[in-house]
């Protein structure tokens, strides 16, 4: 179904022949291609809308060789096409699905917005490398500081005393004292 396309004038005239019905619902593999590439909540509802496993099937195949060719899918895409393939596989004909807006986003993909990513990733890398400068000059004034701080306490050459303090049993034993039994 949908493999064979008739010109427009005579599509009616032989669908019908044919005895199909809702030959305006199938969908080429260009329509299904520029539906996963690129999504909105219209053209995502007509594959929700599928009934049929044969055309589910073509239409998870396409994601399928979509993804595998390194083309950008959104994964709301998929998530939905991998769902309305399970409900039909599953048997279930009328699906639960509830397309919204965020299905049909889609990641970055233009030659400007790969620019622009590199353009940040360069800037990141300048501010990295001028941070990792200004660590280096404060672990060397750190050791400077340890170095001076070290060198001032061998040169004082006052001896240091330490105080013994003898401590003197106090001569009560440990535990309740006399007379002070629980009622």
């Amino acid at each position: 179904m949908g493999i064979i396309r008739f010109e427009e004038e005579l599509q009616e005239e032989i669908y019908t022949a044919l005895r199909i019905n809702k030959w305006r619902n199938i969908l080429l593999d260009d329509e299904i291609e520029d539906i996963i590439l690129n999504p909105t909540l219209e053209k995502l509802q007509k594959i929700v809308n599928i009934n049929n496993n044969l055309q589910i099937s073509k239409v998870k195949a396409i994601l399928t060789f979509l993804k595998n060719s390194g083309k950008d899918v959104s994964i709301n895409v998929d998530r939905v096409i991998t769902k309305r393939y399970n409900e039909i596989s599953g048997g279930k004909g009328k699906t639960d699905i509830v397309l919204t807006p965020k299905d049909t986003t889609k990641p970055l993909a233009t030659i400007d917005d790969v620019a622009a990513l590199k353009s940040e990733n360069e800037s990141i890398k300048t501010e990295n490398d001028a941070i990792k400068s200004e660590l280096a000059e404060m672990k060397a004034m750190m050791a400077e500081l340890l170095e001076a701080k070290n060198a001032e306490k061998q040169e004082s050459t006052e001896p240091v005393v330490e105080e013994t303090v003898e401590l003197k049993p106090t001569g009560n034993k440990p535990g309740r004292p006399p007379g002070t039994k629980k009622k």
